[in-house]
């Protein structure tokens, strides 16, 4: 179980059964569920991030998701693939089906890594994050 505390908000046709908004705060099961073929560019480098050793390489292909229920929803392979290939379902008490060009239409695939500031051309995180003025008010 994960607490969302960077919330995804889904589309009433998102692209996966179960689909529901997400709040902040609230406790889902998520998983990973896919590692896009046409975006992967082979570095793996979600396979050495991996703190549970859910991908497996493989050889001129992209990695697969060897031991899905090992994944501990930690997003890590997520944050570090460069080129957004991969999508951890958010509220998946178990595998559900995603569709890769759907997510792409959609915008999902990525959107962890984005609203972090992970990546060039993106705005880190703790750049917008305004809670700092608060404390320069306090006693």
């Amino acid at each position: 179980m994960i607490e969302l505390v960077g919330c995804r908000t889904l589309s009433d046709n998102a692209p996966y059964k179960y689909c529901t908004q997400i709040k902040c705060g609230e406790t889902y099961k998520t998983m990973i569920e896919l590692v896009s073929a046409s975006r992967c560019i082979k570095c793996n480098i979600c396979v050495s991030a991996c703190p549970t050793n859910v991908f497996d390489k493989v050889l001129n292909a992209p990695p697969t998701i060897a031991r899905k229920s090992d994944c501990q929803t930690c997003y890590i392979c997520e944050l570090y693939c460069p080129v957004d290939a991969l999508f951890v379902a958010p509220q998946a008490d178990e595998s559900v089906i995603v569709d890769e060009q759907t997510l792409i239409e959609s915008g999902l695939l990525g959107t962890y890594r984005q609203r972090l500031g992970w990546g060039r051309g993106r705005t880190p995180a703790a750049q917008v994050e305004e809670s700092a003025k608060f404390f320069k008010y306090a006693p």
